[in-house]
């Protein structure tokens, strides 16, 4: 699917290595990606409920803004890459149980948090938030090449996010 206009979706599912480019506009209610299917934005994309990335080999590359109200899910080594802008509206939540790339900017929403039990690789860019937006879990954080982990439930200033220094190990 290759979209250069304005698409609107009620509730899109991709599958089997299908592909999905956005250089418009392109919103939906329920937007999914399993078992290898990619997806590109270049454009603007929100979803209203749930997004979700699943399987070996899924992937989703944010080159625009992306903006997810509700739900949104990294799961089975699937992987989420936001080099652009990435918005989690009032209230809605991230599970990462896999792969997630922050290498821009990440802007969480009143009460929006992010349960992170993967791996988050944050190289560069910001993550940002008022102060009941909150990341928690028991997942890795790459931080500067720096592996981190978050010891409890944190508050959204960076430099208590990587809170427990594990090792100098770099990951490549």
């Amino acid at each position: 699917i290759i979209n250069e206009g304005k698409l609107e979706l009620g509730s899109g599912d991709l599958t089997e290595a299908g592909g999905f480019l956005n250089q418009g506009a392109a919103s939906g209610e329920t937007i999914q990606f399993f078992m290898g299917a990619c997806g590109f934005n270049l454009g603007t994309m929100e979803v209203q409920e749930t997004f979700y990335l699943s399987n070996s080999g899924t992937f989703f590359s944010n080159s625009g803004t992306l903006t997810v109200h509700n739900w949104m899910g990294i799961d089975e080594n699937a992987r989420l890459e936001n080099h652009e802008t990435m918005i989690l509206k009032e209230e809605t939540r991230l599970e990462n149980n896999s792969y997630f790339f922050n290498g821009n900017t990440l802007e969480l929403g009143v009460n929006s948090t992010i349960q992170h039990n993967g791996i988050l690789r944050w190289s560069g860019g910001i993550i940002t938030g008022r102060e009941d937006a909150v990341i928690s879990g028991s997942g890795l954080v790459v931080y500067n090449d720096e592996i981190c982990s978050v010891d409890e439930a944190v508050q959204m200033e960076p430099t208590l996010y990587c809170a427990k220094e594990l090792s100098w190990t770099t990951f490549e």
